[in-house]
């Protein structure tokens, strides 16, 4: 059974994740150990490229609408109507992330993935905004980064 994701030909559906998104971080990344800012970056980027969360369901605020609804043409939506949100779809939008929306760039993409004009939207908010925001998101970030700075510098070998 062929499977489509974002308009690609994948195959089969059981190797959708791993032909639809890159390897984060890619086989020989240098990590900034000891550089909490440059780490905080890397985990934010990887989250981008290789979302633990691939949607989450919006209620519109207010009645909207859309040119063209999947080809049929405009249609009109209720205030309240569910609304799925895909963060796959952002993550890779060159509209957001430049032509290089598909490349592993946690440096190249520092000002959309944190602080205050972020644009990254993870932890089901966008930046560190949204009424929604994931209450552990500076919790899973303090974990992380203590995580990766404990690894014996001597035992840091990553799957290539």
């Amino acid at each position: 059974m062929m499977s489509f994701f974002g308009g690609l030909d994948i195959g089969p559906l059981s190797t959708a994740e791993e032909r639809a998104t890159p390897q984060c971080p890619p086989p020989g990344f240098d990590f900034p150990f000891g550089d909490d800012d440059k780490l905080r970056l890397v985990i934010l980027e990887s989250l981008r490229l290789a979302p633990a969360v691939y949607e989450t369901v919006f209620l519109l605020p207010e009645e909207s609408s859309v040119a063209d609804y999947a080809g049929l043409g405009p249609k009109r939506f209720p205030a309240g109507c569910p609304v799925m949100l895909s963060y796959v779809n952002t993550a890779f939008d060159p509209a957001i992330w430049g032509n290089t929306a598909r490349d592993f760039d946690p440096y190249g993409h520092a000002a959309e993935l944190d602080g205050p004009q972020a644009r990254f939207n993870g932890f089901n908010g966008v930046g560190p905004r949204g009424q929604r925001a994931c209450p552990g998101r500076g919790l899973a970030m303090a974990i992380m980064l203590h995580m990766l700075n404990a690894i014996d510098p001597h035992e840091r070998v990553f799957a290539s």
